[in-house]
C-alpha cells in the first residue's frame, strides 16, 4: 500500500511541476519556438512510413485541442502527459520528437535563444527521470510533453501547415484535418459551423457507375443518402481545396463542403425524385447559411429541379448557386473545372 501511495505522490508532484513549466514556457521567444517547430517539421519528414507520419500529425492535432481548451495549466500538461502514455504508437511519437529536439539543441542559434526553452535550465528531474537537458531526457514521455508545451497553439499549426499539401501525407482524412487546422487564420466562417463541419468529417468518393445518362439518373435516384452525398463532392474536388462532408445531421442544413483560402463554400445535397422540385424553402436556409455563419457562398445540388420561387429567390444573392439534375448528370460526362 504504502508504494501505491509513493506512487501516486510521485505523480502529482510531477503534474504539479509540469504545470510550473507550462507558465514557466509561455515566456519563450518566438524566434526559438519558430526553430524548434522547423526541427519538428525535419523531424517528421524523416519518419520512414507514411502511416506513422500521419498518425503523428493526427496526435500533434489533439494536442493543440487540449492546448485550445480552458482549465488551469496543470489540468492542460496532465492532458497532454495522459495523450502520451495512453498512445500504443508512443515510441516513433517520443523518437520523432527527440529528434527535432536534438536538431533544435545543435542549431546554430544563438545560446540566448536556445535557453529560451526553460527545461534547458530546469533540468529532465522535474519530469521523473534521470539526468538534465533536452539530450538527457532521451525518448521518454516527458519530452514530447515538454516540446509541445513550449510550442504552444500558434507552435502546433505551424508544424500542421507544413503537411497540408506535403505529399507524404496520402489519406484524404488526415489532409482535411490538418487542413482545418492550417487554415484557421484564413477562414472568415463562425466557429460554431466550423465546429459542425468537422465533427464526424468524410471525404468524398466517386461512386462507380454506367456510362448512359439515364441509367446514371436512375442510380442516383437509388443511391443510398450518404453515398449520394460523397459522390456529389466529389466534384467540388476541383483547385486542389480540401473538400470534407459530415454524415450526421447539425442545424445548418449542410451536407458538404469546400475549404477555399477566402471562406467555406456550403453544399447541400437533394437527392429527390424527378416530380419533386426542390422549393424556396429551402434557398432560404442556405441563405441564412451564408449570411449568419459567414460562409464564402453556397451550393444547392439536387436530382430534381427548382421552382420558380426557389430560383428567383437564389437570383437576389450573387453567393447562392444552384445546380439541377441535368446539370449534375452533365458533370459526369465533363466535371466542372471550377467552382
Amino acid at each position: 500500500m504504502s508504494n501505491e501511495l509513493t506512487s501516486e505522490n510521485e505523480d502529482k508532484q510531477r503534474l504539479s511541476l509540469l504545470g510550473q513549466f507550462y507558465r514557466l514556457a509561455e515566456s519563450g521567444t518566438s524566434v526559438a519556438r519558430q526553430q524548434l517547430a522547423a526541427s519538428c517539421v525535419t523531424a517528421i519528414r524523416q519518419v520512414s512510413t507514411a502511416s506513422d507520419r500521419e498518425m503523428i500529425l493526427q496526435w500533434l492535432l489533439e494536442c493543440r485541442a487540449i492546448l485550445q481548451r480552458g482549465g488551469t495549466t496543470a489540468e492542460k500538461a496532465s492532458s497532454l502527459y495522459q495523450t502520451m502514455s495512453l498512445r500504443g504508437t508512443c515510441g516513433v511519437i517520443s523518437s520523432t520528437i527527440t529528434t527535432a529536439a536534438r536538431s533544435y539543441q545543435t542549431s546554430s542559434m544563438p545560446l540566448a535563444l536556445k535557453v529560451a526553452m526553460p527545461v534547458t535550465a530546469l533540468g529532465a528531474t522535474m519530469l521523473g527521470m534521470q539526468g538534465a537537458g533536452i539530450v538527457a531526457m532521451g525518448g521518454g514521455i516527458g519530452l514530447p510533453v515538454v516540446v509541445l508545451i513550449f510550442l504552444g497553439v500558434a507552435g502546433i499549426t505551424s508544424v500542421v501547415e507544413a503537411f497540408v499539401n506535403d505529399k507524404s501525407v496520402r489519406d484524404p482524412l488526415t489532409k482535411l484535418l490538418l487542413a482545418f487546422v492550417a487554415m484557421e487564420a484564413a477562414r472568415r466562417s463562425r466557429k460554431e459551423l466550423l465546429d459542425a463541419l468537422r465533427a464526424d468529417a468524410m471525404v468524398p468518393k466517386k461512386a462507380p457507375l454506367p456510362e448512359d445518362l439515364a441509367e446514371i439518373q436512375m442510380a442516383l435516384l437509388g443511391m443510398d443518402p450518404v453515398d449520394f452525398e460523397r459522390h456529389v463532392m466529389s466534384f467540388f474536388e476541383i483547385d486542389g481545396h480540401p473538400v470534407g462532408l459530415t454524415p450526421r445531421s447539425n442545424d445548418f442544413g449542410v451536407d458538404g463542403y469546400m475549404l477555399h483560402p477566402d471562406g467555406v463554400i456550403a453544399v447541400q445535397c437533394k437527392r429527390y425524385a424527378l416530380d419533386n422540385p426542390v422549393g424556396r424553402p429551402a434557398i432560404q436556409q442556405m441563405k441564412g447559411v451564408v449570411e449568419e455563419q459567414k460562409a464564402l457562398r453556397a451550393y444547392v445540388v439536387t436530382t430534381s429541379r427548382f421552382t420558380n420561387e426557389a430560383i428567383e429567390s437564389a437570383a437576389k444573392s450573387s453567393k447562392i448557386k444552384l445546380i439541377d439534375g441535368e446539370t449534375l448528370l452533365t458533370w459526369h460526362r465533363v466535371p466542372p473545372v471550377s467552382l
